[in-house]
């Protein structure tokens, strides 16, 4: 095994494990939300999730308005 190999398991190690403490936190503590939606558990996980996919496919549909041919700098 490389060292690069190594070192990559480590970060994914390093990021499973801040992601299971953000969670348990998200989780043990009690949030004052503006909106009933915002106290529940694991509501900003969701949101993040969805604000990701959104702008992924709004960035496909964008993509067809900016792309250039690939001659154009020819």
């Amino acid at each position: 095994m490389s060292d690069k190999t190594k070192y990559t398991h480590g970060l994914i190690y390093i990021l499973y494990i801040t992601c299971a403490a953000l969670l348990l936190i998200d989780v043990l503590f009690a949030r004052h939300g503006y909106f009933d939606s915002e106290s529940a558990p694991g509501f900003y996980i969701v949101f993040g999730i969805v604000a990701y996919i959104v702008t992924i496919m709004a960035a496909k549909v964008l993509r067809k308005f900016v792309k250039r041919n690939e001659d154009y700098y020819d």
